[in-house]
């Protein structure tokens, strides 16, 4: 892993970690933390496919986004959509949960986008102050509203634009930080950014078809550590089931080679 691959890969761990929790905890009760984290989560992904795009030419990224992005999107699409169907049939919203009672429902919400799912990374230095910066904005605009890919509701678009541009500057600098002080752990930390879109199918799927916080209520009656528990267990699920499909032909050709 080269150290290009290794900051992006690591700015994109932080980055599934941070939406991972967002879709976890308690928008409600929680709403200051959901709402900080949404400012970044998202915009951090695209601005690392930007990057990787830079240089590449119009047909090449046509190709690569059908392969990468299109492919995956329906083949996440059709797994939940058919998930929530066979829930319905044998009536397991008891222990399980769906989402679309009909199947036009569920193919409307995902083409409309609804289901889920810019520069040279790599020779970025950022400062002290441009980080402390990025975060004073990041989260003095988070408290106007969320900023994720489902509801934008933050009024203040231009104000949380920049927040989002400067927060993401802020989550590098954490990543360049980390390469720098404890080099063995960024390593093995910037493998949980592999395979980025694989992991987000597999968290669109876990919450659209399980209920997982419902099976952990069993062992646990407390709220904040039946939340932790949750996101581990998600965070395990999505690292071994990334792992499988890693040794399955198709699945590596999509969503880990280049």
């Amino acid at each position: 892993m080269t150290k290009e691959q290794k900051l992006t890969r690591l700015v994109t761990a932080f980055a599934i970690i941070m939406i991972v929790v967002a879709q976890l905890i308690d928008q409600t009760t929680a709403k200051p933390l959901y709402q900080w984290l949404t400012i970044v989560n998202v915009p951090v992904l695209f601005m690392v496919a930007g990057y990787w795009a830079t240089g590449l030419r119009w047909r090449e990224v046509l190709l690569k986004g059908i392969k990468h992005y299109v492919v995956p999107f329906a083949v996440t699409a059709a797994i939940t959509i058919l998930g929530s169907k066979v829930i319905i049939k044998f009536n397991w919203t008891y222990w399980m949960q769906y989402r679309f009672v009909a199947m036009r429902d569920g193919v409307t919400t995902f083409l409309y986008g609804n289901g889920w799912p810019t520069a040279h990374v790599g020779d970025w230095q950022v400062g002290h102050a441009t980080a402390a910066a990025g975060f004073l904005v990041w989260t003095g605009v988070s408290t106007s509203g969320p900023f994720d890919v489902i509801m934008a509701a933050a009024p203040h678009w231009v104000f949380t634009s920049l927040g989002a541009v400067l927060g993401s500057l802020t989550i590098v600098y954490l990543a360049q930080r980390l390469i720098q002080w404890t080099p063995a752990f960024a390593t093995g930390f910037a493998k949980l950014g592999d395979a980025v879109i694989l992991k987000i199918s597999i968290l669109t799927i876990l919450m659209s078809l399980f209920k997982m916080g419902g099976y952990i209520s069993l062992i646990t009656t407390d709220h904040t550590i039946n939340v932790l528990l949750n996101i581990v267990v998600t965070l395990i699920v999505m690292g071994l089931l990334t792992w499988g499909a890693r040794r399955i032909d198709w699945a590596r050709q999509i969503y880990f080679e280049d």
